[in-house]
């Protein structure tokens, strides 16, 4: 029987591991990713964490069995990619590294997505939190866009005015996807190649967007819940 399309059912230890989710990328992205930036956190270690956040996140998901196994793949992948990657130059295994991290980011979003906005039951935290967790993990998408753009164009980016190729930039683009996301913008780093550009219009866009929806259905399950209870 193909169950795809039928609403997927909720379970509170589903729900619960939405908001652990939301935890994690939190603490990846307020301590881990400084320290990375700073020298004090090794980036192919911090890498191996991550990937083990990806893993876990499957769990969140379980419910559709055959994209939580393709996403504990692409989990085990990035961990093989990142252990090889403290023997074999980064060089050599960066587009897969930030391939395999952009299928995983998107496919645990629409996972997410899937028992946030897809399943049955009355609306609580974990749900919320959630939403949430999908706007983070594409912030942390176009993350691995901006990596696959910088290791293609020598200079795609400026910063502080000046160029920056992909080993000077890298560390950083984390937290630039996160503050194009919340439309921030400090100027410190600059998209300067049209594709960068379109890219940061787009993260801007969505950054601007998804709350106004995800408020906009929120009220209306409000509304329709205050509908019910009359």
């Amino acid at each position: 029987m193909d169950l795809t399309h039928r609403p997927l059912l909720r379970s509170r230890g589903a729900d619960r591991c939405l908001t652990g989710l939301v935890a994690l990328i939190l603490l990846d992205v307020a301590l881990f990713e400084p320290l990375v930036g700073s020298g004090l956190l090794n980036r192919h270690l911090h890498g191996l964490g991550v990937a083990l956040v990806v893993g876990l996140g499957a769990s969140a998901v379980w419910t559709h069995v055959m994209a939580a196994r393709v996403l504990g793949v692409l989990a085990f992948s990035i961990a093989l990619i990142r252990l090889a990657n403290f023997w074999v130059p980064d060089q050599a295994l960066r587009f897969w590294d930030a391939t395999m991290f952009l299928a995983a980011d998107l496919l645990l979003a629409h996972l997410v997505a899937r028992q946030v906005f897809g399943t049955r039951g009355a609306m609580n935290w974990h749900r919320v939190v959630g939403a949430v967790a999908i706007w983070l993990l594409a912030g942390l998408a176009f993350t691995q866009a901006y990596r696959l753009v910088a290791m293609h164009v020598p200079v795609a980016f400026l910063v502080q005015g000046a160029a920056a190729g992909y080993d000077a930039i890298v560390a950083s683009l984390n937290y630039f996807s996160l503050v194009t996301l919340s439309t921030l913008g400090y100027g410190d780093i600059v998209p300067v190649h049209p594709v960068a550009r379109g890219l940061a219009n787009l993260e801007a866009i969505f950054g601007v967007m998804y709350p106004v929806v995800v408020i906009s259905w929120l009220v209306s399950l409000e509304v329709e819940a205050n509908r019910g209870s009359d």
